[in-house]
Formats: structure tokens, sequence, C-alpha cells
């Protein structure tokens, strides 16, 4: 796959219901530890991935520019998080738990790249699966955010999604965003 440029901001288009389904589709991936379902939400191959990280060992036979190693970096950086999310989520989001995308709202980026906040809903059906707050509740059903952020990079639109720090360490402190309790 041949890179070069970076797409300007406003070639990057994807609509709030199609990047809602993506997200949807990355988070059941992970609820059923299916990785490949994850790289088809997150627009990667296994190939691509391979082909990143030998373009990168070999820099200097490739002759990458900067624009090149950067994108590069960037499938490396997002297939990292594929593998980071694919077992921590599962914790979070067991099988027996229903997800919905509840919302998404466009997110300014600084990088050019395409934005969405996605308001998931949880839905705990099992008692037993469901996580508990802080106070040792059990939580029935919370709202939690997750960041999407598209890039083309090469022309492929390679799509990554996160929790923002701010709620990451809600869930580290267990400061869920509850919306019935068991």
């Amino acid at each position: 796959m041949e890179r070069g440029s970076q797409a300007p901001a406003a070639k990057i288009a994807i609509d709030a219901a199609k990047s809602g389904e993506l997200a949807l589709k990355f988070l059941q991936g992970s609820q059923n530890g299916d990785k490949a379902v994850m790289y088809a939400a997150s627009n990667l191959t296994a190939a691509l991935v391979d082909e990143s990280r030998e373009k990168l060992v070999h820099q200097t036979q490739a002759k990458l520019s900067d624009i090149q190693r950067k994108e590069y970096e960037e499938i490396l950086r997002t297939s990292g998080q594929i593998d980071y999310f694919n077992g921590k989520l599962r914790k979070l989001f067991p099988k027996t738990a229903d997800l919905k995308i509840a919302g998404t709202k466009s997110i300014p980026t600084t990088t050019g790249a395409a934005g969405f906040d996605h308001a998931v809903t949880v839905t705990y059906n099992d008692r037993n699966d469901a996580l508990s707050d802080k106070t040792g509740r059990a939580v029935k059903v919370m709202t939690v955010h997750l960041v999407q952020q598209s890039s083309s990079i090469g022309g492929r639109l390679i799509h990554s999604f996160s929790f923002d720090t701010k709620g990451f360490e809600r869930f580290a402190d267990k400061d869920f965003e509850v919306v019935t309790y068991y």
C-alpha cells in the first residue's frame, strides 16, 4: 500500500450514524473477544499491521518519508489499542450485557481527523456479571463515553477507538455514570 500524504480534514468524511455503527461493532468485538471484528471496525487488516511493522523496522531500506513513518506508526498504535482493549473491556462488557449507542456527537481534534464522542448505554442483564460502583452497589444500567478518531492513512480511513483520560480514570475509581442500580 503506497502512502505519501495526509488527506486534508475536509476529505475525512464519515457521518455520525456510520460512526456509531462502527463504535458498536468495535465494542461487540471486544465483548466477544473477537479481535478480527475489532480490526474490521477500525478498518485494519493483519496484513496492513504486518506491513507497517516491517516498514518501520527497516525504515532505511524502505526509504520512508516522515509522513509515511507517521502513518505506519498510527496503524501500529491503533492495532496496539485493540490488543490492549481486547482483554480489558471484556470485564467491563460481559457477554450478558447489552450495548447500545445512545448518542453520537462530533468533537474537535487537533490532528485534522474526524472525531466523535459516543455515549454507550450498557445494560447488565445478569446481576452476577454487573459492575459495582465505589459504594458497592451493583449497576443495572450505565453510560460510558467512547471516543473515535478517524484518519485517512494512505487513502484508507482508519478508525481509532479509546476512552478519554477522564472516562478511564472514572472506570479505575469505580465512579460510573450510573442510570439505574439493581
